[in-house]
């Protein structure tokens, strides 16, 4: 009855694509109710295909690096 709601993790791969060993865990947590959130990366925005996987998946949400006035930060993956 303590579970949390939201799962939040902050590691990935150097590639956008995501296996499929991946995508049926994050299809499982997803199925229970929770949240899925994981970083972007830090491989910089140079485009809009450049959020790592598994943040890249469409079962979990990618949350980027901002800067203290609100824009993306530098080193922070977005897309």
């Amino acid at each position: 009855s303590e579970a949390g709601d939201v799962v939040s993790c902050s590691w990935g791969a150097n590639t956008t694509s995501v296996d499929a060993r991946t995508t049926r865990a994050l299809q499982s947590i997803e199925a229970s109710g929770k949240w899925i959130v994981f970083a972007a990366g830090n491989a910089g925005y140079n485009g809009r295909n450049t959020v790592g996987s598994p943040a890249s998946s469409v079962h979990c949400l990618a949350v980027s690096s901002i800067n203290s006035d609100g824009t993306l930060s530098g080193f922070s993956s977005g897309g």
